[in-house]
């Protein structure tokens, strides 16, 4: 038998399955700003792709049409690996399903798979905005929208605004009334921009009485951001160059998020620039921005292609709290957890530990404090934990902050049977606090992290959330630490234990 022949009919069924998989992943693509519609039968799934950028902000949404769906998401890069997944952000009240302002990690296609709790089937729609979840306008520029401005000549044709201005550092700025009441946003739009002497295109936002903030990208690759009013200008950010910015291009999306006192900048979803500021936080509004250089002779004109802004999606007035989190590094997650309003804007890393290790053979809670000269109450603490123990017992290991005598301290813990947790020690006991019981990692290793903000402690175990305490913990120490339930010989080895602080007492 010629065992080649007989593969030809296996290899035909084989490519005619990958066909079949990659015509129907095409079919089913995601578009920004465009709601999609699906369906979910009971135990199916269905899988959705975008191309994202590495640095890009998005939020995802996926809310029950029909039926009795409770719709779960989750976003897994093209190998196939889960970053973050979602069911209920808003339980009992609501069963839809929200990423709200995650950071993708890379240039890939992204898949977003898309299922049923407990065998729940019906209609749904999936929504993918850049930014945040809720769309508070998108302009196509059709002509009927009533941009104006006070300078240079304006015009809207074929879907574009056309904004154009001539003459030695002359500005235009297109503004259009009740675009967005929202102080918190993020807005993007595409730019095409000519000017024989160079060119300048940025926002102006946050109008506060006769000021706002204004954000200048130039065609040397520099940005720019300032506080202007009337009859004088504040410059917060000099020109600064940026590797994001260079390449001298003319046609790119610019996009900036504006959150509480954070502000975020992107050119062609990269981010160029942050900056913390707390001046015009109760501003509102955007404008299209158009300059010329300091030649006499210049002329800058610029195509602005659909303006969209999005707005943070709330539940009773508060900001949805995220209850996953994508793996990252220190500094790249604390840019989430602003982000996404878990913590403000600002701060420091104000120490990180690489390795440490904490052993016990008696019960109890032994403690190894790091930076002992060093107190905080506002902070995220962070570690990658690995627990072995002479045999399978009641023993863990954690975290320990608050720390203000040896017998008043906060403790965040796992434990070897799945336990996880956070509990106050006042005197010889501890308070009850916050615990689940979770499936044991096979290789006992853990990341955890804690955040004390705003009068309430958050837990995520993994990059989920664990749980919460309406509770602020006094200024006090930090450090690793090993829990005994009964005597037996355990070791912790923690890596890369960190601390960030916007507020210390130290």
């Amino acid at each position: 038998m010629d065992t080649r022949r007989s593969l030809i009919p296996l290899l035909v069924t084989l490519l005619s399955i990958i066909s079949g998989r990659v015509s129907w992943a095409q079919s089913n693509t995601l578009e920004p700003l465009t709601p999609s519609n699906g369906v979910i039968e009971s135990g199916g799934e269905q899988v959705w792709v975008f191309n994202g950028t590495g640095g890009s902000v998005i939020s995802l949404l996926a809310e029950s049409v029909s039926g009795s769906l409770d719709p779960a998401i989750t976003l897994l890069n093209s190998r196939g690996q889960t970053l973050i997944s979602n069911d209920d952000y808003a339980f009992p009240a609501l069963s839809s399903a929200l990423l709200q302002a995650i950071t993708l990690p890379s240039n890939d296609q992204y898949s977003v798979r898309v299922t049923g709790i407990n065998g729940t089937s019906g209609d749904y729609t999936l929504t993918l905005t850049p930014g945040f979840t809720d769309i508070a306008a998108v302009d196509n520029f059709n002509g009927d929208t009533g941009w104006n401005t006070s300078n240079g000549d304006l015009s809207e044709a074929d879907g574009q605004l056309t904004l154009s201005v001539q003459g030695a550092l002359q500005t235009a700025v297109a503004s259009r009334e009740n675009l967005t009441s929202a102080s918190d946003f993020f807005a993007e739009t595409r730019i095409s921009v000519t000017g024989p002497n160079g060119w300048i295109v940025g926002f102006t936002y946050r109008q506060q009485n006769s000021e706002s903030y204004w954000l200048r990208v130039n065609s040397r690759g520099e940005w720019r951001l300032e506080i202007q009013s009337v009859n004088e200008r504040r410059i917060l950010r000099d020109w600064t160059a940026h590797p994001a910015l260079a390449g001298n291009r003319d046609t790119f999306r610019l996009g900036m998020l504006a959150n509480g006192s954070g502000m975020d900048f992107f050119f062609d979803g990269q981010l160029f620039g942050r900056f913390t500021d707390s001046t015009l936080m109760t501003g509102t509004g955007i404008s299209l921005l158009v300059e010329t250089p300091d030649g006499l002779d210049s002329r800058v004109s610029a195509n602005f292609d659909e303006l969209s802004i999005t707005v943070p999606r709330l539940v009773d007035s508060q900001l949805v709290l995220p209850k996953a989190l994508i793996a990252a590094a220190p500094v790249d997650l604390i840019r989430d957890l602003q982000r996404q309003s878990v913590i403000p804007a600002g701060g420091e890393l104000a120490f990180n530990v690489e390795e440490s290790f904490v052993e016990s053979r008696i019960p109890g809670v032994e403690r190894f404090l790091l930076a002992r000269e060093s107190t905080f109450t506002n902070l995220v603490l962070g570690t990658r934990v690995t627990l072995q123990t002479a045999a399978p017992a009641a023993t863990g290991c954690g975290l320990v902050f608050g720390n203000i005598a040896d017998d008043n301290y906060y403790l965040t813990y796992v434990d070897a049977a799945g336990g996880q947790g956070v509990s106050r020690r006042e005197g010889a006991m501890f308070q009850p606090g916050i615990f689940r019981e979770h499936i044991p990692d096979p290789a006992n290793s853990y990341d955890l992290l804690v955040i004390a903000v705003g009068g309430r402690i958050l837990y995520y175990v993994n990059q989920e959330w664990v749980g919460t305490l309406n509770e602020s913990p006094s200024a006090g120490a930090v450090g690793n630490a090993v829990v005994n339930f009964e005597p037996i010989a355990t070791s912790c080895e923690f890596n890369n234990t960190w601390v960030w602080r916007w507020e210390s007492t130290s």
